[in-house]
């Protein structure tokens, strides 16, 4: 008998715990009204566009509500798609235990995002897999915030857009994928401020670098500009953006600008309307060229890693193509050297590597496509294309051959892939139309004569990774009116500047310890050196019969030195120094003025 009163008063006391839970939970809930007034903070916040770029629902458009406290509720828009207004009616309710005095809601609805009601932070998520709508955004893809403290909410957005515009010809678009240029994180786990909608991303496994906008139905280009938006967070992507189309049947196009792009909250970021123009896509044992007759060689399996079975040459389109029993695996040694018919190719993907003078002497090629499976292109691999204008290196290469662009006159532009830690001798020599070029911090070394003779390149920007720059490097680059020599530099090689002609201004990092000969030898227009290191680097001076070379010559008339103010005696004194004592000035670096 006392057993069966224990138990029957221990469920009683359960019983009350659990009502006094339930009770508890109830209190903390305040009650839900049976609908919310729903619209936009301004004419420009956007769900959806219609077809006057107006903010529109969708019928059926779910939102998660948080009404008074952290339950995360499921609500529904109760009108029909294209309303501005309207209302919204709860269809689930959520859980949550803490109250707060006001409405929250976020669009769309998620189960996994919940609200710190102290300070009003909403956790969620920007996706990193977006949805396209014809002339607008993919239902559910742009993240809205509100914060109301009564029942009439008006919400915000919390992303802007990347607008991208295509024409073509048929080509079908099935994706775009944007990336930053620097790596920035673009997608995933986010706080969000409710009440203005600011935000910042959560360090958190999530993080995505890429967004990719998936055509769920087909998109086919025209000659009217399709419009495709991307929402991303409010940021600037110092490096710029690359983003890669995926058409059907094609290979992918990339789009890419280096200049700074900054996304604002609420507003939409255009690029310029591009016209799709890549190459029908490849299969890995299929080599796609363009030539004005066709291409006739003494191949062998060595010159692919396959046998040929079939090449037909298409004299009213000047389109080839060559058809391999297995699939291609690299283009061998002058696989394609002295072919002066050929005017642009497709390596297939699954290529690993382009070997020596692959296209060597190609002089009517102005268009080659690499894929990323490329990992190494050979010595001398372009020589003498001096037509070739249209290239990018993929992101895979890591190795480039010496002399593999010498005398390609039509390349103004250059991206070398980060991986690459050698640019090899003679790598650029005479690209005379070479205007810019960008260099990885993973490069340690610039090679003898990598960009000699290369006389349009106005600018290059050195970074910290390099140490060495070999003789003759940017010799009779005479458009170059500025250089910065990193403080990881520790060695400048003989004549890296020699007969820079326009050359105005240089600095020497502090890390330099040496000094080649004639480094800066025929600098004619030099006014202006300015020398980091504290204790002064050796500067070789050339006695030979070939003249007396010191590391300024030809331009002593009217240069100046400067160097640390507490070395200025040091430098005076200093082998191959000493000659230019009378124009050698103190100069402190931290405050950027001359020491009396």
């Amino acid at each position: 008998m006392n057993r069966f009163l224990f138990f029957l008063l221990a469920a009683l006391t359960l019983a009350a715990c659990t009502q006094n839970d339930v009770e508890e939970l109830a209190a903390n809930r305040a009650d839900v009204p049976e609908t919310l007034t729903v619209g936009f903070e301004g004419s420009d916040t956007r769900i959806q566009l219609n077809e006057a770029q107006k903010t529109v629902w969708n019928a059926g458009d779910e939102v998660s509500v948080f009404y008074n406290s952290n339950f995360n509720q499921q609500w529904q828009f109760q009108g029909a798609t294209g309303e501005r207004q309207g209302k919204l009616t709860p269809i689930q309710d959520g859980e949550g235990d803490k109250r707060f005095e006001g409405v929250v809601a976020i669009y769309p609805y998620n189960e996994s995002y919940s609200l710190d009601t102290e300070n009003l932070i909403i956790t969620a998520s920007i996706p990193a897999v977006q949805h396209y709508a014809e002339g607008s955004y993919g239902v559910g893809d742009n993240v809205m915030v509100a914060y109301s403290e009564n029942n009439n909410i008006l919400l915000k957005n919390v992303c802007g857009w990347l607008k991208v515009q295509l024409t073509g010809d048929g080509e079908k678009v099935e994706s775009l994928t944007l990336r930053g240029n620097s790596g920035e994180q673009i997608a995933g786990q986010v706080f969000i401020n409710a009440k203005d909608a600011s935000s910042t991303f959560c360090e958190c496994d999530a993080a995505a670098t890429e967004i990719t906008l998936e055509c769920d139905s087909e998109v086919v280009l025209s000659d009217n500009a399709t419009t495709f938006y991307i929402a991303v967070l409010p940021q600037t992507f110092e490096g710029g953006v690359t983003v890669d189309v995926e058409c059907n049947g094609y290979e992918l196009m990339t789009l890419t600008t280096t200049e700074t792009l900054t996304i604002e909250r609420n507003h939409i970021k255009p690029m310029e309307s591009v016209e799709h123009d890549a190459e029908p896509a490849t299969t890995n044992n299929k080599i796609y060229y363009t030539a004005t007759e066709k291409i006739e060689a003494d191949w062998t399996f060595d010159s692919f890693g396959a046998n040929i079975v079939y090449h037909e040459w298409n004299s009213s389109t000047g389109k080839g193509v060559i058809i391999f029993d297995d699939s291609v695996t690299t283009i061998g040694y002058a696989a394609f050297a002295m072919c002066s018919s050929l005017t642009s190719i497709t390596i297939p993907d699954g290529v690993t590597t382009t070997g020596y003078a692959a296209f060597a002497y190609c002089e009517n090629l102005t268009k080659v496509t690499i894929p990323n499976s490329v990992i190494s292109l050979g010595e001398m691999v372009f020589y003498e294309c001096d037509k070739l204008e249209n290239v990018t290196i993929p992101n895979s290469v890591t190795t480039i051959g010496h002399s593999a662009f010498w005398d390609c006159d039509g390349l103004t532009n250059i991206v070398i892939p980060y991986g690459v830690t050698v640019i090899e001798k003679e790598t650029f020599f005479g690209c005379n139309s070479l205007t810019n070029v960008t260099i990885p911090d993973s490069v340690t070394t610039i090679g003898e004569l990598a960009f000699y003779w290369c006389k349009n390149l106005t600018s290059v920007t050195i970074p910290d990774s390099v140490t060495t720059i070999e003789d003759y490097a940017f010799e009779e680059c005479s458009a170059l009116t500025n250089i910065v020599i990193p403080d990881s530099v520790t060695t400048i090689e003989d004549y890296v500047f020699t007969s820079c002609d326009n050359l105005i201004s240089a600095t020497i990092g502090k890390g330099v310890t040496a000094l080649g000969y004639g480094v800066f030898k025929g600098c004619d227009s030099l006014i202006s050196v300015y020398c980091k290191a504290t204790t002064p680097p050796t500067a070789d001076v050339d006695t030979t019969s070939w003249g007396y070379w010191e590391a300024f010559s030809d331009n002593d008339s009217f240069r100046e030195i400067y160097v640390p103010a507490k070395s200025l005696e040091a430098y005076k004194s200093a082998p191959g120094w000493k000659l230019y004592k009378e124009s050698i000035i103190g100069y402190d670096f931290e405050k950027g003025e001359v020491v009396e």
